[in-house]
């Protein structure tokens, strides 16, 4: 945690630390989970002393360590997510897609407290701006909403849900009609994930 704040110390350093700073803990008690996310906003706020490798890298950690629920801290990092989407440099950009997707796939520790349709309610947000990001967005940013909505689909059936058969549409529409190889690719391995129809078509057409 030290060396991912420490402004003195080499960015990759400070990236590899706070990427680790996820894994390590993500599984830790609440009290210190919530302050390592704490600090990792402070890290992400002071944006004069802190570059794209370290801003990478506390996106990575999110992915890992922030959750659903309604903790201010857990709030505030999804917003910085959010921030990171909407002006951020373009790996974090797609960094950031990824990560918020991670979040709201996942239960949070607190989803047995409440019912089925409120622990519902951040991942449907959550589904709600990818597809809304993957509807206005072009050129690989549109890949990166496509991957994040399929990969948060994918999580949701694991747990005997599915998106939203709007998002489900959106996919596969954005997959039949991508012209970039590349990006066409990524939409239907998105699509697939995400259980929309005829992705396994739109792969073996680019084959």
């Amino acid at each position: 945690l030290r060396r991912s704040a420490d402004r003195e110390e080499q960015e990759q350093v400070r990236a590899q630390a706070a990427t680790s700073l996820g894994s390590l803990c993500a599984g830790a008690p609440e009290a210190a989970r919530l302050d390592v996310v704490a600090c990792l906003l402070g890290v992400l706020a002071d944006e004069r002393s802190t570059g794209a490798p370290v801003r990478q890298g506390i996106v990575l950690a999110f992915g890992r360590l922030v959750e659903a629920g309604e903790d201010p801290r857990d709030q505030a990092a999804r917003v910085a997510l959010r921030a990171v989407v909407e002006g951020g440099e373009r790996a974090a950009r797609g960094l950031a897609l990824l990560a918020l997707a991670e979040i709201a796939g996942r239960p949070s520790r607190n989803d047995g407290e409440t019912t089925l349709v409120a622990a519902l309610v951040p991942a449907r947000a959550t589904e709600e701006y990818l597809r809304a990001t993957l509807l206005a967005s072009k050129g690989p940013l549109r890949a990166w909403a496509a991957l994040a909505l399929g990969l948060h689909g994918y999580a949701l059936a694991r747990r005997g849900l599915a998106l939203e058969e709007s998002s489900r549409g959106a996919l596969a529409r954005r997959a039949r009609g991508e012209r970039a190889a590349e990006s066409a690719s990524a939409l239907a391995l998105a699509a697939g994930l995400a259980g929309a129809g005829g992705a396994l078509a739109t792969l073996e057409e680019r084959s």
